[in-house]
C-alpha cells in the first residue's frame, strides 16, 4: 500500500483502489503493541486510542505514566507504573500536547514525566505543546503540522480531543477529525492517543457525538474513575481490540511517595466486593426497567409501575420516595429515555426519529436533555 497518497490533490478513483488494494505480497508493517496495561495491549501502533473519565479522576496522572514508560527503559524502583508499559521509544519523539489546561498546568504534566523517570533534564526527544490560546481550527491545523514536523514519532498523547472541533455534538466535524486521526495513524506508522471526558451520570459514555465515534474506530478506551468517599481510583478497559481485557486497577494516593500507587490486597479485595455488589444492584434495577417499560408511559405512570414492581420484604407497596430514587437511577444509568413529548422508554428499545424536519441529531438531542429535565 502507498502511504504517501496526499488526500488533498485531486481524488483519482484508480489510483486510490491500486493503493489500497492488499495482497500477500503487499508489505504491512507487523502489528506493534505501545501501550500493555495489566495483561492486555492498550494501543498499538497504526492505531488511535482513547483515555475517558470524569474531570479530576486521575486521568493526566495516567497519561503522565505512559509517557514515562515511553521515555525510559527501567522506572526506578520506587516508582509504582501502576501496571502501565509503553514500548522504549529508543530515541524517537514522543508528543504531548495539551489543548485545554493553562500553560502551568501543562508545564506541571512535564515535571510530573521527568520525576517519575528520575531525571532533572527533559528529554531532547520528549517535547511538550500548549495549544489552549487558539482557536479550535487552528488547534487542529498545528496538531496536523506537528504530525507533519515529527512524521517518526513513536507516541502522541493529545489532552482534549474535544478542543479540535467546533462542538462535541457537531456529526460531519467529529467524523471528519477522527477519520483524519485514523488516516495519520495509518500513514506515519504510529500511535496517538487521546484524552475525552466522559458525560455526566453514571452510564460513562464518552462525551458527545465526537466520544460516540471515537468508541466505535478506535483500537482500545479505557475508564479512569474515582469514588470520591474512599480516595479510591481505577483503570478499567471499556473497550480493547485484539486483546483481552484487563481486570480494573484500583489505586490512591501515596501522601509518602507523593504519587499514585496501587491499594494493597485487602483494599483490592474489598473493593471488588463493592464492585460485584454494584454489578448486582445496575443488574437488578435494569430488570425493573425492562418490566415496568413494556409500553411508553408517562412519569407518573412509572412510578405507579414501580411502586409494584420493585422487590418488598411485605406485600405493602414501594413508597413513592424509594420509587423516585429508582426513576433518577433509571434515568442516571441510561435504562430509560424520555423522548420529546414526555413518554419514558426503554432505553435499549427507543429509536431516535430520523424524519425530523430542519432539526439535527444534537438538537433534538438537546430537547430530549430538556423533557428529561422538565419532567424529574
Amino acid at each position: 500500500m502507498n502511504k504517501n497518497i496526499n488526500s488533498n490533490k485531486a481524488f483519482d478513483v484508480k489510483t486510490f483502489i491500486e493503493a489500497s488494494q492488499i495482497t500477500d505480497r503487499t508489505y504491512i508493517p507487523p502489528i506493534e503493541p505501545v501501550i500493555n496495561i495489566g495483561n492486555a495491549t492498550f494501543a498499538y501502533k497504526g492505531d488511535v486510542s482513547f483515555i475517558s473519565g470524569p474531570p479530576k479522576a486521575g486521568k493526566s496522572s495516567i497519561s503522565a505514566l505512559m509517557l514515562a514508560t515511553a521515555l525510559s527503559n527501567s522506572l526506578p524502583a520506587n516508582t509504582d507504573s501502576l501496571q502501565i508499559r509503553s514500548t522504549y521509544s529508543n530515541g524517537a519523539y514522543v508528543i504531548y500536547i495539551d489543548t485545554e489546561q493553562p500553560p502551568a498546568f501543562t508545564k506541571r504534566q512535564l515535571e510530573t514525566v521527568k520525576g517519575l523517570i528520575g531525571i532533572k533534564d527533559q528529554p531532547s526527544n520528549f517535547l511538550v505543546f500548549n495549544l489552549r490560546q487558539y482557536n479550535y481550527d487552528q488547534r487542529k491545523q498545528i496538531v496536523f503540522a506537528l504530525f507533519d514536523k515529527y512524521p517518526d514519532a513513536h507516541l502522541w498523547i493529545i489532552d482534549g480531543i474535544t478542543d479540535l472541533v467546533k462542538g462535541v455534538n457537531e456529526e460531519a466535524e467529529a467524523n471528519q477529525l477522527i477519520g483524519d486521526l485514523m488516516a495519520m495513524t495509518s500513514r506515519n506508522n504510529t500511535c496517538i492517543v487521546g484524552m475525552i471526558h466522559e458525560n455526566r451520570g453514571a452510564t460513562g459514555n464518552l462525551r458527545g457525538h465526537i466520544g460516540a465515534e471515537a468508541e466505535r474506530k478506535s483500537g482500545g478506551v479505557i475508564s479512569i474513575g474515582k469514588d470520591r468517599e474512599k480516595k479510591v481510583h481505577w483503570i478499567e478497559p471499556k473497550y480493547i481490540r485484539g486483546s483481552a481485557d484487563f481486570d480494573r486497577i484500583y489505586f490512591r494516593w501515596d501522601k509518602s511517595a507523593n504519587r499514585f500507587a496501587q491499594c494493597d490486597e485487602n483494599e483490592v479485595a474489598y473493593m471488588k466486593v463493592l464492585e460485584d455488589r454494584t454489578a448486582r444492584k445496575e443488574d437488578d434495577l435494569k430488570t425493573l426497567a425492562t418490566a415496568c417499560l413494556q409500553k411508553p408511559c408517562l412519569k407518573k405512570v412509572l412510578l405507579e409501575l414501580i411502586q409494584m414492581h420493585a422487590p418488598r420484604k411485605t406485600s405493602e407497596l414501594v413508597h413513592i420516595k424509594t420509587a423516585r430514587r429508582y426513576h433518577d437511577k433509571m434515568l442516571d444509568l441510561g435504562y430509560a429515555i424520555v423522548d420529546p413529548d414526555g413518554l419514558y422508554h426503554l432505553a435499549e428499545s427507543y429509536e431516535i426519529p430520523t424524519l425530523v424536519p430542519q432539526v439535527k441529531t444534537g438538537q433534538l438531542f438537546g430537547q430530549i436533555h430538556e423533557t428529561v429535565r422538565t419532567h424529574i
